[in-house]
């Protein structure tokens, strides 16, 4: 620990606030896990972040249909035709995504359409903010886009309630907040669609698989994926 917070003091800190910082980090890690487990801390932020990008163009749609229990995060087929399926990565920029079900990147002839939001984030101790942080900046983000609209205020509440929701214990207690010492950076967002045979709708449809053999769970270059720019 000495060693690293030196290390640290030579690129710009000082010696006694690198040490600082990074002896509260190990108390905490090492006082027990965090509320919310690293893995699902990123796929909550995509979630939020792919949200408040499509909500100027899909409104409450996008609220209501938002599940993190369902197959697809974003399931708007009645409404508008579309599922938009959510994966955060890591900040490198050939980074696979894990898709969990291998039927969740499929394609339906574009009735409806099949989206992958493709979510980057950089996760650290040391850069970045904290998940609650960041759901407070997003609600207040949220309010900002319904402003004075009073048709809109339902939005608000649902937005708020399902922000609720994401986490056994209230993530917006402060004792419950000291618990996370992982800090998180959004650096890009790009979406794209899942075409007919392609990769994703290959295993999706479980057509490239030798016979016998079953795969559910899997890692995707979204990269080989058609982009997509939403209309």
């Amino acid at each position: 620990l000495t060693q690293w917070a030196k290390s640290k003091s030579e690129k710009s800190l000082k010696f006694d606030e690198s040490f600082t910082t990074q002896y509260e980090i190990w108390c905490k890690r090492f006082g027990g896990a965090e509320p919310i487990p690293l893995r699902d801390q990123k796929g909550i932020i995509g979630e939020v972040f792919t949200l408040l990008n499509l909500y100027d163009k899909y409104g409450s749609d996008v609220i209501e249909s938002w599940s993190r229990d369902a197959l697809i995060d974003f399931n708007m087929k009645s409404s508008n035709a579309l599922l938009v399926e959510v994966k955060s990565s890591s900040d490198k920029v050939d980074a696979k995504v894990s898709i969990s079900e291998y039927n969740q990147l499929e394609n339906f002839n574009g009735k409806p359409k099949s989206i992958l939001s493709v979510v980057r984030i950089k996760s650290s101790v040391e850069k970045g903010v904290f998940i609650h942080k960041y759901l407070q900046d997003a609600i207040t983000e949220m309010k900002k886009k319904i402003g004075s609209d009073k048709a809109k205020k339902p939005h608000l509440v649902l937005f708020e309630k399902k922000i609720k929701q994401l986490c056994n214990e209230d993530i917006f207690d402060k004792e419950i907040q000291t618990k996370f010492f992982t800090k998180h950076e959004i650096l890009s967002i790009a979406y794209y669609e899942i075409e007919k045979d392609d990769s994703a709708d290959k295993m999706a449809k479980q057509s490239i698989l030798p016979k016998g053999v079953g795969v559910n769970k899997y890692k995707l270059d979204p990269s080989i994926l058609t982009p997509f720019i939403f209309p």
